[in-house]
């Protein structure tokens, strides 16, 4: 006696649905190959457990059951290890092959049914079992999904084992085709359980992938929600490095981006971000003031989601910190614009220079004629005083030529300073202000002599003029970085935001008689020693930092 089909095959109706919904959804291979195991053991079934054909009585009859289930089974089982990143052993394929082999030498020398049936049945008896046991090992799931499936696959594998001695009793195969059935039917339950539950896993391990490379990047990535209130959704915590405030406090305060934009970049920023149209090629570069006063330039690339309406409801962005770049464009700025003017000053001085020269021999010449100039020697006097400005001028443009030979020798930097010190007290010119020397050991470094000394009297003078009531200045040396830092500190009262971002543009200064060219010519020194100068300033005094590479000493 056969079971009904439509008990019998219920369960593999039930995985063949199972199987080719999720394939159809998700498009993975091993279901793909799962589904085909099924559908060759939905045929077996249907043309040979279901009676259609009277298969046990003829040799072709068993050795296609044999086949089908071999193949179906050992599909069956490739497909599971893909599921869990595993390799198909190749003694599983000689596993089939001999199983089969042996399976129709027993069936052409007339063996009994069971000893014909029994090579092949045990085959797939023992990969059900093997199947189970992958599910309940390797799978990396904590739902009850994979222990459903694995040990139904365990069971389905020992019923196997036991159908070669029991299909000649009616009863007892009616019943094992109804617990097979069964079995077949949770393993399809199972099955969708522990995709469910590996597909949960997987959105979560990537969203933790995602929040890591969100939580550990540079740049600030950001969303922030427009409707229907603005506020900050996320915000990577890097925020707290660029700005010196906390994601926190930008969750609370939705405001507080814009109250840290520069006033002048204010409104551009605004007309940025008002753009109603796509703006991910884009990038608006404006400034921040730190938390600790400081300016930092951001770069800003945004993209804005709409609902069905057309509406924004959303930024999504980020913001990267460019000041670095920023400040190395300004410096190249500089370095280009002192390179015009001392190009320009190689170009004129001496041309301007051999009339003056010419002038100011006549005038000595006529000053001396005392019978016919002696009435106008205050005026001699002026015009005289008047060509040394002039002459002084011009010297300071020729220092500030870019190809202006230097010579490099290594030398105590320490001692030049030292060497130095009566003139910097002196040029001081008053007794209110004194130079302080704090002079650690450092290395020697290759510096022109004469440079250097040059650039100590105008970062002196440049102290000196910012202390009309008087005050220290510190000159100190010291080791940072594998670098020798030259460090001038005066005690006056800050330099202006607007002169300080652009220090070091010729012509530039806040003196009602300077020339703006002693800071460019000390930035020209620097450059020349391939050094590197910055200035930190505040209501309490400046400080010049002078960077000379150690490597430049060997």
């Amino acid at each position: 006696m056969i079971y009904p089909i439509n008990f019998n095959m219920s369960g593999i109706f039930l995985l063949i649905f199972v199987y080719a919904y999720l394939y159809i959804l998700y498009r993975e291979r091993y279901m793909g190959i799962w589904l085909v195991s099924w559908i060759i053991y939905f045929f077996r079934s249907f043309f040979l457990d279901a009676g259609m054909f009277n298969w046990m009585q003829t040799s072709l009859g068993i050795v296609s059951y044999q086949i089908l289930s071999s193949i179906a089974t050992l599909m069956l089982a490739y497909g599971t290890l893909r599921f869990v990143n595993k390799k198909l052993n190749i003694y599983w394929l000689y596993g089939v092959v001999g199983t089969l082999l042996m399976s129709m030498t027993f069936t052409s020398l007339e063996f009994s049914f069971l000893y014909a049936m029994l090579p092949a049945t045990w085959f797939c008896g023992i990969v059900y079992i093997w199947v189970g046991i992958i599910f309940i090992r390797y799978l990396d799931l904590s739902g009850a999904g994979k222990l459903i499936t694995g040990y139904t696959f365990i069971l389905l594998g020992i019923h196997t084992l036991n159908k070669p001695f029991l299909v000649n009793i009616d009863w007892i195969t009616s019943w094992g085709y109804l617990i097979a059935d069964a079995l077949r039917l949770i393993i399809a339950v199972g099955t969708l359980l522990v995709y469910f539950e590996k597909t949960r896993m997987d959105l979560s391990n990537k969203e933790t992938q995602y929040r890591l490379l969100a939580e550990n990047a540079v740049d600030i990535i950001y969303r922030y929600k427009l409707l229907p209130t603005a506020h900050f959704d996320y915000i990577s915590p890097s925020v707290f490095t660029v700005t010196g405030y906390s994601d926190q406090e930008f969750y609370s305060n939705s405001n507080l981006l814009y109250n840290l934009i520069y006033p002048n970049d204010t409104p551009l920023f605004q007309d940025f971000i008002n753009v109603q149209q796509s703006t991910e090629d884009i990038a608006f570069a404006f400034q921040i003031t730190h938390k600790n006063g400081s300016i930092v330039w951001l770069e800003h690339k945004f993209s804005q989601v709409y609902d069905k309406e057309g509406r924004v409801l959303a930024r999504e962005g980020i913001f990267r910190d460019i000041t670095t770049r920023k400040n190395l464009e300004q410096m190249t700025m500089k370095l280009e614009k002192l390179n015009m003017v001392g190009q320009m000053a190689v170009s004129i001085a001496h041309e301007i220079r051999n009339p003056l020269t010419t002038v100011y021999g006549y005038l000595q010449f006529l000053k001396n004629k005392k019978e016919e100039c002696v009435k106008y020697k205050e005026q001699f006097a002026i015009m005289t005083e008047e060509l040394n400005k002039a002459n002084v001028i011009i010297s300071e443009y020729l220092l500030l030529a870019h190809n202006k030979r230097v010579e490099l020798k290594k030398s105590d930097l320490n001692k030049l300073i030292n060497q130095s010190y009566p003139l910097l007290q002196v040029s001081t010119g008053t007794a209110n202000i004194q130079v302080k020397l704090d002079l650690a050991d450092i290395p020697n470094l290759h510096i022109d002599e004469n440079e250097i000394r040059q650039l100590l009297i105008n970062l002196v003078r440049n102290g000196v003029e910012s202390m009309p009531s008087g005050g220290n200045i510190t000159i100190r040396t010291f080791l940072e970085n594998d670098k020798v830092v030259l460090a001038i500190t005066d005690q006056g009262v800050g330099i202006p935001t607007n002169v300080l971002e652009n220090m070091g543009t010729p012509f530039l200064t806040t003196k009602a008689e300077g020339t703006g060219l002693g800071l460019p010519i000390c930035y020209q020194i620097v450059n020349r020693h391939n050094a590197v100068m910055d200035v930190s300033s505040n209501v309490n005094g400046t400080t010049f930092f002078v960077r000379f590479k150690i490597n430049s000493a060997d």
